[in-house]
């Protein structure tokens, strides 16, 4: 008896295994093109919270805007230090120094993930980090720094709400680029329909 084989399964199956791979390839070269990095995977999947957002980025980003939240403070400490504490100026070379290190090894770091392709990386990230170290080391010399008073207070209170206003800035810039890509996308696929 011959066997007759159903061949509108066969092509609904291979269709939708070329549909998938399609897709697959799609997010891959928008992964690729996305200057942020954003793209639907594994890690995104399992640790986003909405629109590409993940917990270490927000962590991140807060981080860095409470770094660069207290640097004022840091200064004002330099500053004083001359009339403080002068032998603690010697500190300073080293801090600048050790700063443009740090920014070379930040900048290489995030290359995959901030602009891939961001013109004089490493120079930025050296001159970075020789501009905000120093700020950082001599936070301690900032006044009233030791007895924890007001002046402590409001610098702590001044570089928190710095960190979570990162946090706000970082989720509404993965928003618009998630919202431009699906844009893209949907735009995309009403060409090729039509």
């Amino acid at each position: 008896m011959p066997i007759t084989h159903n061949t509108t399964s066969t092509t609904a199956l291979s269709t939708k295994t070329n549909s998938r791979s399609e897709r697959e390839r799609q997010l891959g070269a928008l992964v690729r093109k996305s200057p942020f990095g954003v793209g639907e995977s594994l890690y995104a999947r399992s640790m986003s919270i909405r629109y590409g957002v993940t917990i270490p980025g927000l962590v991140l980003a807060g981080g860095t805007g409470f770094y660069l939240g207290i640097q004022p403070f840091g200064y004002i400490g330099l500053l004083v230090t001359p009339f403080t504490d002068p032998a603690g100026l010697l500190a300073l070379p080293g801090a600048l120094l050790f700063g443009a290190l740090l920014g070379c090894v930040v900048a290489y770091l995030s290359r995959d993930r901030i602009k891939p392709k961001l013109a004089h990386r490493y120079r930025r990230g050296a001159i970075l980090g020789a501009i905000t170290l120093p700020g950082y080391l001599f936070l301690g010399n900032f006044p009233g720094a030791e007895n924890g008073g007001t002046a402590s207070q409001w610098a702590f209170g001044i570089a928190f709400c710095c960190g979570i206003a990162a946090i706000i800035t970082y989720y509404q810039r993965r928003k618009r680029a998630t919202l431009a890509r699906h844009a893209r996308r949907l735009a995309q696929q009403q060409a090729a329909s039509h």
